[in-house]
């Protein structure tokens, strides 16, 4: 068994990213395709290895052997596997994209009227209505994508998935309960028709 002080990094690339790993001389190729399976998510039977120009075949050789020393850079070339966990987040993720734009709808609608209001035409009932109607349709989109982010069928037990799905609910209803405070402020601002 090697001690740390005989471990030495290389830095992998791929794409754009770079990662430093700690690896042993004595590692096989195959034992390095492993590390950085874990680290890019490509599988090691996919990955296409590269130091220096040099393509790296020889999968049961020590890394010692294939002239690999602290600090080279090795390319990594294949296809990312898309786990079910990375769809669940890319899923939460257009959901968060789409809470955002509602809360920035909302926001604006708010501001708009307030604006209107504290200008002198605080009698401008069309536009108290105007404001009151977009606040409850905001209000029906945040419910309908509370009820898709609860439909996610979630077959994976992942705990940054639960996380971040907690998180936006959560962030959701209280937009919603906001949206109905500030519609409830308005109502009083509503004159009874004549």
């Amino acid at each position: 068994m090697l001690s740390m002080a005989d471990q030495f990094f290389i830095t992998a690339t791929m794409g754009t990213k770079k990662k430093k790993l700690y690896v042993d001389p004595s590692y096989t190729l195959q034992d390095l395709a492993v590390k950085i399976e874990e680290v890019f998510s490509v599988h090691r039977n996919s990955q296409k290895l590269i130091l220096k120009g040099r393509l790296l075949s020889r999968r049961d050789v020590s890394l010692q052997s294939l002239g690999i020393k602290k600090g080279d850079m090795v390319m990594v070339l294949g296809k990312v596997i898309h786990t079910e966990r990375d769809d669940l987040l890319e899923k939460l993720d257009k959901f968060e994209k789409k809470y955002k734009d509602e809360k920035m709808t909302i926001d604006d609608t708010c501001a708009n009227f307030e604006s209107t209001w504290e200008n002198g035409k605080n009698n401008d009932q069309m536009a108290l209505q105007s404001t009151m109607k977009k606040l409850l349709f905001s209000n029906e989109q945040l419910m309908k994508l509370l009820e898709a982010i609860d439909g996610m069928e979630m077959t994976v037990s992942c705990d940054e998935v639960r996380q971040k799905r907690r998180g936006i609910v959560r962030n959701i209803q209280e937009l919603m309960d906001a949206v109905d405070r500030e519609y409830k402020g308005l109502q009083s601002y509503v004159k009874p028709s004549s």
